[in-house]
């Protein structure tokens, strides 16, 4: 496309124009670009509509001591959540509480990695003599937790929390840690602490922007016009 681009250019100046300086290539140059213009106006509408879909999904957080619906959208670092079974964890966040009896869940990663086979994640052991039930959540209020800063590393993460009043530091390791993107599965209900949200979850860090696509003739061709110029100037 830049090859054409300087082409058009080249073609207005009478003195090396072979076309009376005449842009004989901006025709089909205008229509290629229109289509390309309309192309990325009609995937920038359905990926912000996606996007809109998804901040706005349901989640229950926890606020005066209920969990109260609320959207992704405003979520932020520390908050406490409720995830029901077949929902999608909304971020990164630190399992508390599970209802299951062994006090773990399991999770599918498949938008993660591609991985069909679910994952378990348990909740720390010194959690679980404080938290027996859902309301025992409240127990953890005061409770100080350092995590490591935001990074991409899907299966890695550390940090460390510290319980009240006993002063105990207990260690935080990814089998305790849920990641944004996950599919909660045989499992009826967890409570997590938010610790990364938006766009500091490891999936969206993950993420990369799309590069400009040029074929292999189009990138030859640029150097040649380019040099063909060089050798017109002079």
């Amino acid at each position: 496309m830049q090859s054409y681009k300087i082409l058009t250019c080249l073609q207005v100046i009478p003195a090396i124009s072979i076309s009376d300086g005449t842009p004989t290539i901006l025709p089909p140059l205008l229509i290629v670009i229109l289509a390309s213009m309309l192309k990325d106006f009609l995937e920038n509408c359905k990926r912000t509509n996606a996007d809109a879909q998804e901040n706005n999904s349901p989640i229950l957080i926890l606020q005066d001591g209920k969990f109260m619906p609320t959207t992704w959208a405003n979520l932020r670092t520390g908050d406490v959540i409720k995830v029901l079974r077949g929902d999608f964890i909304p971020a990164d966040i630190l399992l508390l509480f599970s209802s299951s009896d062994k006090q773990d869940c399991y999770v599918e990663t498949k938008n993660l990695d591609g991985e069909t086979n679910l994952k378990m994640k348990c909740v720390p052991e010194a959690f679980r003599d404080q938290v027996k039930f859902e309301k025992d959540i409240l127990k953890l209020n005061g409770c100080r937790f350092s995590f490591e800063e935001p990074n991409p590393y899907l299966y890695t993460f550390n940090g460390v929390v510290t319980l009240e009043p006993s002063k105990s530091l207990v260690p935080i390791e990814p089998k305790h840690f849920l990641l944004r993107g996950s599919h909660l599965r045989n499992t009826q209900f967890i409570i997590g602490m938010v610790a990364f949200n938006g766009q500091f979850t490891k999936v969206m860090m993950n993420s990369i922007k799309s590069k400009p696509k040029r074929s292999y003739l189009e990138s030859k061709m640029g150097w040649q016009i380019l040099l063909v110029f060089i050798l017109l100037v002079l």
